[in-house]
């Protein structure tokens, strides 16, 4: 049996990763309070967006958010950020 972990420690880095994906324009659904894909909730939307946000920039593209592909988001997204 595998488990989702939905601790709140995790809920909140699901919910961060998604945010970042939203706001560098991956299309990860229409769930949640606003509808633009942020749910907290790991599922095959947020995954996909992952994955192609890994294979965009050259990194594995296996849909999990470990620590070089969270590094590349924040990266990305803090150019995006600076540059405005």
């Amino acid at each position: 049996n595998s488990t989702i972990d939905r601790t709140p420690s995790m809920v909140d880095f699901v919910g961060e990763i998604q945010s970042m994906l939203v706001e560098l324009g991956y299309d990860i659904g229409n769930f949640g309070p606003k509808k633009d894909g942020v749910d907290s909730k790991y599922g095959k939307y947020s995954m996909n967006g992952i994955r192609k946000f890994q294979k965009e920039n050259g990194l594995k593209s296996d849909g999990i958010t470990e620590k070089n592909t969270y590094a590349k988001l924040k990266d990305v997204l803090g150019n995006i950020n600076t540059d405005l």
